[in-house]
């Protein structure tokens, strides 16, 4: 897959993984509401910037949510959400890890509940069609 194509990817699992995330764990429309925050500062979409610069985009989050503990309150809620309608354990350092420059953890999850969802779509749409 070519790097072009595998951004692509990427972005529409992690949009995906972020709005299921957010809108079950504080508001439907957090993620627009991020969104247009991170654009503000600076200047680019959050999805681009957790693919393209995971540092800048922590020190983005610090800024437009206050404070360091508003930034752990958020991946504690995102961490207990996905052990719970997952069933898959995670590292409680979802988000602080961007700030060493690390979006590996973020992705792989995103990747695997993006997976599940989409089995369980396949899946679905199999029983129906039988």
């Amino acid at each position: 897959m070519r790097d072009v194509e595998k951004k692509v990817k990427y972005r529409e699992v992690l949009e995906s993984f972020l709005e299921d995330v957010f809108s079950n764990t504080i508001a439907y429309a957090f993620l627009n509401v991020l969104r247009f925050h991170i654009k503000k500062v600076l200047g680019k979409d959050l999805i681009d910037s957790i693919l393209e610069n995971p540092v800048e985009t922590y020190r983005a989050l610090y800024k437009v949510l206050g404070a360091v503990g508003a930034v752990r309150l958020l991946e504690t809620a995102m961490a207990r959400y996905i052990e719970t309608r997952y069933m898959i354990p995670v590292d409680n350092k979802l988000l602080t890890n961007l700030k060493n420059g690390d979006n590996k953890a973020l992705l792989d999850v995103a990747l695997r509940i993006y997976s599940l969802k989409y089995s369980q779509r396949q899946m679905s749409l199999t029983a129906t069609s039988l």
